[in-house]
């Protein structure tokens, strides 16, 4: 399942014919602007998140994917380093390196009890993006400067 959002109907054409090209059309779906609801529903259905992507400020889907227990398998560029910790939650993988990449994938959905240990580790590592973690540390921060 490849699924989504997208205004850009040049990308999404792109993508079904890469479906078509590889003969992937019996094993691949393509969802694109579902419902929020609905996309929450099919990650929490998930074994691994993939995200191989050439820039990435940080990347809310990923939060999402380890806030409900999902490895994760990204490449190591940006800020995705800052949300998913290599070999624990994870892998990042170098931008680029499709073998790498698809080890990485096969290496989770391959091996049970990593996929556990990485999903527990996953959903635990996610509350540092809980928005009340968050307000409590920019409230700490604040205290901090009103001291000075």
């Amino acid at each position: 399942m490849i699924a989504g959002s997208s205004t850009d109907p040049n990308y999404i054409k792109k993508i079904e014919q890469l479906i078509a090209t590889h003969n992937l059309a019996s094993c691949v779906t393509l969802l694109i602007n579902a419902p929020r609801a609905k996309i929450l529903d099919m990650l929490s259905e998930a074994s691994v998140f993939v995200l191989h992507s050439r820039e990435e400020s940080q990347g809310i889907a990923l939060c999402e994917a380890l806030a409900v227990g999902i490895p994760v398998v990204a490449t190591n560029i940006g800020g995705i380093p800052y949300v998913v910790t290599n070999e624990t939650d994870g892998f990042l993988v170098p931008y680029g390196d499709v073998q790498a990449f698809a080890s990485a994938i096969t290496k989770i959905l391959g091996d049970r009890q990593l996929r556990a240990t990485m999903s527990a580790k996953a959903h635990q590592n996610s509350q540092r993006f809980n928005w009340n973690t968050i307000s409590e540390n920019v409230m700490a921060i604040y205290r901090l400067i009103i001291q000075i």
